[in-house]
């Protein structure tokens, strides 16, 4: 379309005229559903800075478009500005996209233009319009100018078939035509116009997956391949975006199989290696290359949920990692693009494996996540992007503390003394790093012992008691996650909790104070522990009554999904607390077992509970790992130490 477009409404009387426009100097078309002759008393101005165009009358015929009286003037202000450099820029080959202009051959000579004085590539000719036209063609007609699908309509395997032919022809015109005419960009251009809408004219496939197979040909995939390293950076972007929809969810909810196939044949084209090349050639200050940045990310999130297989592949490729990496430096600002990349990141590190994590500590990615969040310990989000970038970049965290390396590496960046900064900066962001901590101190015995010289017993306890405040500042946001995060934080307190026993077991000093801090205040933690165990107790028994209903009803469940249905009722919670009762019932504290015995008994239960619990966790551990080589943690010790508490509680 041409620049000049829009929607007016035109008051007169008790009329309103809804005045739809395309305007080109001289020229005005219109639709309006009843035939009217209206005088403008004052007539409307364009908004377009480069030409004044004013209507002075109206006319409109039912359904149609037509040409009607205007009276059009040049600015001459902005005519004698034509000739400045800042309207055209010679150049004799293409350098990329540019914001505001397009290159082409024009008036000039071979350069870029500015989109609002010349109109843009893909502008319509005028003299399309010069006759009458209906309406339902007139949109046609514009619809396969800009090289769009008829009104998103669906198309059948002949017209796939045509659109392919299409695709195939233009490119291989555009390739010849650059080789023939290298030095002479002006001879190439319309032939770049052409084979940008025939990749634009492929959106029409998104809304028939069932024909997908038809674009997993070897030819199709190495064209489509081809066009997102073009030298053009709008048929490359287009091309991306292109490849965006095709695999998006709504696009192969009906046809996995099919997007399957097409994701497949891409991959095995080589799919990542082109786009990660293409990644690192955009310049996103272009709204067109950040544009296709976004576009390449979604292609690459798709293809790992249409096939999440592929995530090792995908993490493997040369160059990936160390993208993703660079994207989360703290030096860029928080945009759509860097915080989407920081979503893809941690699907990436969740899905593809031990080796895929392993190389992102390599690169140094658990210190560059850490300072890119560090900013946010005392101050909160200000934008939404920042909120859902600092959420991905814990996830990513947490997804990498699953390895030794991850975690001896967060430890020496100070990756526990910046957590609980965060909990203690008492922002909505103490969440993500109570779990972060969870994960940091789970079988690492170093980092349990770093983290009670560091203070972490003053926080924990003081969130797990309710005793520590999220900020005024955020309350609105700890409203509508209240309940959701309060939850989320008992279960990690309790989690960290006996962590620390775990990790604390040749620490005689830190779990003296870890113990210590049961008997302060008149037992309260205690009080609070023993309510949370009843808690889940209660929970898991609710569940194990409706298994067992099912049982009686002649239902079949076999022992995995029992036990599925036990742990999303909180069964881990509910171990995690009876280890926690076991370790203070073995620490000999004779006001600590009587606490223990009332709690339990006011809750009609006893330490039977406890045994029962332990020796089914005790039971679930499966065969004994070997210790770590760096003494990160001991497997047999806390086995031997979990055996001995249930041995002093069977022995009561």
């Amino acid at each position: 379309m041409p620049n000049w477009q829009g929607i007016h409404t035109l008051h007169f009387g008790k009329t309103d005229l809804d005045l739809q426009y395309w305007i080109n100097p001289g020229d005005l078309l219109c639709k309006r559903s009843r035939q009217e002759e209206v005088e403008i008393e004052k007539p409307i101005r364009s908004h377009d800075t480069s030409v004044m165009v004013y209507i002075t009358k109206i006319i409109v015929t039912p359904n149609t478009y037509a040409i009607n009286n205007v009276d059009g003037m040049m600015d001459e202000e902005r005519v004698k500005r034509n000739t400045s450099e800042e309207l055209f820029a010679a150049s004799s080959q293409f350098q990329g996209s540019r914001e505001g202009y397009y290159f082409g051959c024009g008036d000039r000579g071979v350069g870029y233009y500015m989109d609002d004085v010349y109109g843009t590539k893909k502008r319509l000719k005028t003299d399309r319009f010069a006759e009458v036209r209906g309406g339902d063609e007139l949109l046609q007609l514009v619809e396969k100018e800009a090289g769009m699908s008829s009104r998103g309509q669906d198309i059948d395997a002949k017209g796939l078939k045509r659109l392919l032919q299409n695709l195939e022809k233009r490119f291989n015109v555009n390739v010849e035509q650059r080789v023939k005419y290298s030095g002479e960009p002006q001879k190439f251009m319309e032939s770049e116009v052409e084979l940008d809408e025939a990749v634009c004219a492929l959106n029409a496939v998104t809304a028939s997956g069932n024909l997908y197979h038809m674009l997993a040909s070897p030819d199709i995939i190495q064209i489509f391949l081809a066009l997102v390293q073009h030298e053009n950076g709008d048929i490359a972007a287009d091309t991306i975006q292109l490849l965006s929809e095709l695999t998006e969810a709504d696009a192969v909810e009906s046809f996995e199989e099919e997007a399957g196939g097409l994701i497949d044949a891409l991959l095995e084209g080589g799919l990542v290696r082109v786009l990660v090349q293409t990644l690192e050639k955009l310049d996103e200050s272009v709204k067109e290359e950040a544009s296709a940045v976004y576009s390449s990310l979604s292609v690459l999130e798709n293809c790992i949920d249409v096939r999440p297989e592929c995530a090792p592949g995908v993490a493997a490729t040369a160059g990936v990692m160390e993208w993703f990496c660079n994207r989360l430096s703290p030096k860029a600002a928080v945009d759509s693009n860097k915080q989407y990349s920081s979503e893809v990141l941690a699907v990436l590190l969740q899905s593809a494996g031990v080796d895929a994590r392993v190389k992102f500590v390599e690169l140094g990615g658990v210190d560059t996540a850490l300072l890119s969040i560090a900013p946010y310990r005392s101050k909160a989000m200000q934008t939404p992007e920042e909120e859902e970038f600092v959420e991905n970049v814990f996830d990513v965290l947490c997804a990498v503390l699953m390895e030794d390396c991850a975690k001896l590496s967060f430890l020496d960046n100070e990756g526990i003394e910046l957590m609980i900064l965060m909990i203690k900066g008492r922002t909505a962001i103490r969440t993500a790093a109570i779990k972060c901590l969870d994960f940091a101190t789970t079988k690492f015995n170093k980092a349990c012992e770093r983290s009670v010289k560091k203070g972490i017993l003053a926080v924990i306890f003081g969130v797990f008691m309710g005793k520590l405040k999220i900020k005024k500042g955020d309350k609105k946001m700890n409203k509508k996650h209240m309940e959701t995060n309060r939850k989320e934080e008992e279960i990690r307190c309790v989690s960290v909790v006996n962590n620390l026993f775990v990790g604390l077991v040749d620490d005689e000093e830190g779990r003296a104070r870890l113990i210590s801090k049961f008997v302060e205040s008149e037992y309260e933690k205690c009080d609070r522990l023993i309510e949370v165990l009843v808690e889940y107790a209660s929970k898991v028994a609710v569940e194990e009554e409706r298994i067992a209903h099912v049982f009686g009803q002649g239902g079949v469940v076999d022992e995995d999904e029992i036990l599925l249905a036990r742990m999303d009722a909180g069964l881990f919670t509910l171990q995690q607390c009876a280890l926690i009762i076991a370790e203070l019932w073995a620490s000999k504290d004779h006001g600590l077992r009587k606490r223990i015995l009332l709690l339990l008994h006011q809750h009609e239960y006893t330490l039977g509970l406890i045994r029962t619990l332990v020796a089914e966790y005790v039971k679930s551990l499966g065969p004994i790992e070997e210790a770590t080589s760096d003494g990160l943690h001991n497997p047999q010790l806390h086995i031997t130490r979990v055996t001995e508490c249930l041995e002093m509680l069977v022995n009561q």
